[in-house]
């Protein structure tokens, strides 16, 4: 929230954010903001990077803004990366990512060999077999949820056995195309699907509804807390109101608003301040879980915020 209006007040004071010292703040709260957006988690660095060419192509005619706002993030994400690297190298502290990165590809694989195991030939098994444990995968395979399979991933793997399995992965994809189809459909649908409420952790990380094995209230408490989760999830399948508690229904209400913009209002401003929602939305997309609202709070938060800005006058 507070990136998107960094970039909104940026915008409005693009002719004055150097030439007046009162504004030249904005320029270190763009370089805290990067650090803390980049740091707080890992796809945070995604959101600085993709939306920094749409904001600076937006100030390519106003030069006292783009100057400053540019070395903000030249120098943001070189301490971003800087500090990786240190993390990395200099501490050895490694996190292989690839289980991450590449969840939706085997999620497709295990959907694949669960669908089709009698297409696979033994040449093909045996490299898979190389990356991800292969006799497990159809029953490893949940439709919603990457997290099983991709916990599969042999990390004592090489690269060249990944190679191999991604000329594998290819293959398949021309064999059967609707499968990988499916199988990302299903893990996705739910941040588009209104009706569809979610995890039950979501609304309770961390508490006794989740897993009281360790998290659990005193005793005296411990039948409110119940009736408290029980309210809460009969609220979430009430009609309209239950709608406030689907990501699905702010994900739609941020595109709407944004065709709003660019179709009949055409302004351009508008899709700049969106740019950081609807990457985030492209991460949940990309992300191992389906419709989990803790990864879609950032839109959230800013859907109704862009949905009052249609009734805002140009005036103002």
């Amino acid at each position: 929230m507070f990136m998107i209006w960094l970039i909104i007040k940026t915008i409005d004071l693009k002719e004055r954010i150097w030439t007046e010292a009162k504004n030249r703040y904005l320029i270190l709260l763009w370089l805290l903001t990067i650090l803390f957006v980049a740091f707080s988690k890992k796809s945070g660095v995604y959101v600085v990077i993709l939306t920094a060419p749409f904001l600076l192509i937006y100030l390519r005619k106003y030069t006292r803004a783009l100057i400053p706002v540019l070395i903000a993030f030249i120098v943001g994400l070189g301490i971003y990366y800087g500090g990786e690297y240190a993390i990395e190298n200099v501490w050895d502290i490694g996190n292989d990512d690839t289980k991450e990165i590449y969840s939706i590809p085997f999620q497709q694989t295990a959907r694949f060999v669960r669908d089709f195991g009698d297409d696979v030939t033994a040449e093909e098994r045996q490299i898979i077999d190389k990356v991800l444990d292969y006799n497990a995968l159809p029953d490893l395979y949940n439709p919603e949820l990457c997290d099983p399979v991709k916990n599969s991933f042999k990390e004592e793997s090489t690269d060249e056995d990944f190679s191999e399995y991604l000329g594998v992965w290819f293959s398949q994809l021309f064999k059967h195309p609707t499968v990988y189809i499916q199988a990302t459909l299903n893990n996705i649908y739910g941040y588009f699907y209104p009706e569809n409420i979610g995890y039950y952790k979501d609304l309770f990380f961390m508490t006794q509804c989740v897993d009281e094995n360790k998290i659990f209230a005193p005793g005296g408490l411990k039948e409110a807390s119940e009736k408290l989760c029980d309210i809460n999830m009969k609220s979430r399948k009430l009609p309209v109101i239950g709608l406030f508690s689907s990501l699905g229904f702010f994900v739609w209400l941020d595109i709407l608003v944004m065709l709003y913009f660019m179709l009949y209002k055409k302004n351009r401003k508008f899709i700049i301040y969106n740019i950081p929602v609807l990457i985030t939305l492209l991460t949940c997309i990309a992300s191992p879980v389906n419709n989990t609202m803790r990864y879609g709070l950032p839109i959230m938060f800013m859907a109704p915020i862009l949905f009052c800005m249609c009734f805002k006058n140009e005036e103002e």
